[in-house]
């Protein structure tokens, strides 16, 4: 008898914990799987009015392929930052393979050399995250790189809410993050 009472009572404060996560409003959570990514980013971060936070693993710059997606998008948050708007972003410092490494941090240092923010996470951690808050009321997150294989090749996928509840929230992670990782401009 015990314990079915037991039972039923972590049954209730699971069940409870769980309708707080389900209980943050979201006006609307949109799928971008595949390559409705790029064309949904690249409309949200050119129509942001105040702030663009990102955390994101691999946003790789290819400086032979201007026109490329992902150098698109890099473009998208210098724009972004000459038009006045906050924008910060956390990148995985990476370990991995010279090419690999040395294509992470061109995204990071064109963008530090346009005035961006930018912050290389610590050695000791990897931040595999694919965060996008923007007016802190849009995120995006999802499996995405900002790479050619992420954006052009691979199944992905991700998805937008517009919630300004889980924006707060992710943007205090953010924050979290950030608070450990030195800049870099």
């Amino acid at each position: 008898m015990k314990s079915k009472r037991y039972v039923l009572i972590a049954i209730l404060i699971f069940f409870f914990s769980f309708q707080t996560v389900l209980a943050l409003p979201a006006k609307d959570v949109k799928p971008i799987p595949n390559r409705l990514y790029y064309p949904a980013v690249h409309e949200l971060l050119t129509q942001a009015k105040k702030s663009i936070h990102i955390v994101m693993f691999e946003m790789f710059y290819y400086p032979k392929y201007p026109e490329s997606l992902e150098n698109q998008l890099v473009q998208d948050l210098v724009d972004a930052h000459k038009k006045g708007i906050d924008v910060q972003v956390i990148l995985e410092q990476g370990t991995w393979g010279r090419i690999t490494r040395r294509n992470k941090r061109e995204g990071g240092f064109m963008l530090s050399q346009a005035g961006v923010q930018v912050y290389f996470d610590s050695r000791s951690k990897t931040t595999h995250d694919k965060l996008i808050i923007v007016d802190e009321r849009y995120t995006i997150i999802g499996s995405t790189n900002w790479s050619y294989h992420g954006l052009e090749k691979n199944n992905e996928a991700s998805v937008l809410i517009d919630s300004i509840p889980l924006a707060k929230s992710f943007l205090e992670e953010f924050n979290r993050i950030k608070s450990e990782c030195p800049a870099i401009n």
